[in-house]
C-alpha cells in the first residue's frame, strides 16, 4: 500500500505539505509564489520538488478542485 500511495504522490512529505496548504487556503487557490513563500522555499524550488515527486502544482490544484466539485 505504501508503494502505491507513494507512486500516486501521497507518500511524500513535501506533496503532503502542499496539499495541506491548498486544502486550508481561504478563498481562491493561492498562487504558486504565495504558497512557496508560506513553505519557505522559492517558487522554482517548489516546482522542482514537486516535479521530482511526479506531480506539479497545477496537478495538485486541479485534483483539489475536482475533489471539492464532487463533494
Amino acid at each position: 500500500c505504501e508503494q502505491e500511495l507513494a507512486a500516486a504522490g501521497y507518500g511524500s512529505s513535501f506533496v503532503l505539505q502542499v496539499r495541506k496548504e491548498l486544502r486550508y487556503a481561504k478563498g481562491a487557490m493561492p498562487a504558486v509564489e504565495s504558497l512557496a513563500k508560506t513553505l519557505g522555499v522559492s517558487s522554482r524550488t517548489l516546482k522542482r520538488k514537486l516535479l521530482a515527486e511526479g506531480t506539479s502544482y497545477r496537478d495538485l490544484v486541479d485534483e483539489l478542485l475536482s475533489e471539492q466539485a464532487l463533494a
